[in-house]
């Protein structure tokens, strides 16, 4: 085995629950690579079509994903965190280097002065008031980065934005904050690209 394929292994391996998931939904060189089985391609149109988070936690690839889910994730309040992952997942097309707020930051043509997705839309994002707000506009904005993003920092950073805008005492640390981090990789990818 050459040292570029161990390395490639290397790195499937580290992927965590949600990014081996979405490689087998997209049936992607990874799920290949290691001989994952693809799921039907059936369940990421039917994740797309979802228009709520019940309608998700209803679904087929929803269970399917939950079945593989930890013991201990298995819980009422991980259920809801855990659809909406997988909703805002089954709406990227490519998996990227880049995180979410870099890939929104990123200029939006050869020649542009423009972010991809406007100060204007990325603040509304950060804004969110609840959930169903939040993945509506996530979806909205990952269709406008051609639906290409990474798909682990994704999971992460949708995870770590739904426990800290459902608790009750904010993140002391500013620097734990996922919407300032986003805030700080969103302008100052702007400023540089």
């Amino acid at each position: 085995m050459s040292t570029e394929e161990d390395q490639s292994q290397g790195a499937d391996k580290k992927l965590g629950l949600y990014a081996r998931w979405w490689h087998r939904l997209v049936n992607s060189d990874t799920c290949q690579r290691n001989k994952l089985q693809a799921l039907p391609t059936a369940h990421k149109a039917i994740l797309k079509r979802c228009k709520s988070l019940d309608e998700v936690m209803l679904s087929e690839p929803f269970q399917a994903l939950w079945q593989f889910m930890p013991e201990e994730k298995r819980s009422p309040p991980y259920m809801e965190v855990a659809a909406l992952i997988t909703w805002v997942l089954a709406s990227v097309r490519k998996d990227s280097e880049l995180s979410l707020a870099k890939a929104m930051a990123r200029k939006a043509g050869e020649g542009s002065d423009r972010p991809r997705v406007s100060t204007l839309r990325f603040q509304q994002l950060i804004k969110s008031r609840d959930t169903a707000e939040f993945a509506r506009r996530l979806r909205r904005i990952l269709h406008q980065i051609d639906d290409t993003v990474s798909v682990q920092a994704l999971a992460q950073e949708v995870e770590h934005w739904y426990w800290q805008s459902r608790s009750s005492v904010p993140e002391v640390n500013p620097a734990k904050r996922q919407v300032l981090r986003w805030a700080m990789d969103y302008y100052a990818t702007a400023k540089t690209s």
